[in-house]
């Protein structure tokens, strides 16, 4: 190797190790708060939602707003990794528990009376897994290389919004199982 090949390398090899640092490092610290902020946005808009609707006792909306609580508390857990390993290590009776969590809360949400305040907490809830679900991508190097060829995938695949709505609640279902889980004292799944 010449001199211009080592000074190449040694560029090369800075270049990896500063974008490391700032992928790993001050974007992950980003990433984590941009996404409590724009939770906390969508828990305030909730709120207001249900004081208007004069429903702030109601089942529905504590279990929602606990649902979003919870994302804000574990918001520097959601990433790929974490994600992986729930999927992996609840895949037999762990994932009937998550799923049965999961279905109470749908439950205790289709049991709201004013069809009004359930659709906005439906909506709010569907926002905060929207966020929290680009928080994972935008966490995961892997995921933000492969990002444009699995979005233009996504976007040929998913010819509905049922789709996309569908790979939401699933990503949603273990937030809701621990938020669940945390609001009646229960011992946590994970």
């Amino acid at each position: 190797m010449n001199a211009t090949q080592y000074a190449d390398f040694l560029t090369l090899v800075i270049t990896i190790g500063i974008f490391a640092y700032l992928f790993y490092g001050p974007w992950q610290k980003f990433v984590v708060d941009a996404t409590r902020q724009r939770l906390f946005e969508i828990r305030d808009l909730l709120f207001d939602s249900a004081r208007e609707h004069q429903a702030l006792e109601s089942e529905a909306y504590r279990m929602a707003r606990e649902i979003i609580n919870a994302q804000i508390r574990y918001a520097q857990e959601l990433d790929i990794f974490h994600l992986t390993f729930t999927a992996l290590t609840t895949f037999g009776y762990g994932r009937l528990t998550i799923e049965k969590a999961a279905q109470l809360v749908d439950n205790v949400v289709d049991g709201e009376s004013d069809n009004d305040l359930k659709a906005e907490i439906k909506a709010a809830m569907n926002q905060a897994f929207g966020v929290t679900s680009m928080a994972v991508i935008r966490r995961s190097l892997i995921a933000v290389t492969l990002l444009l060829p699995a979005l233009a995938v996504l976007i040929l695949a998913a010819s509905t919004m049922d789709a996309v709505g569908f790979a939401i609640s699933t990503l949603g279902a273990p937030i809701k199982a621990r938020a669940y889980n945390d609001m009646n004292g229960q011992m946590n799944p994970f």
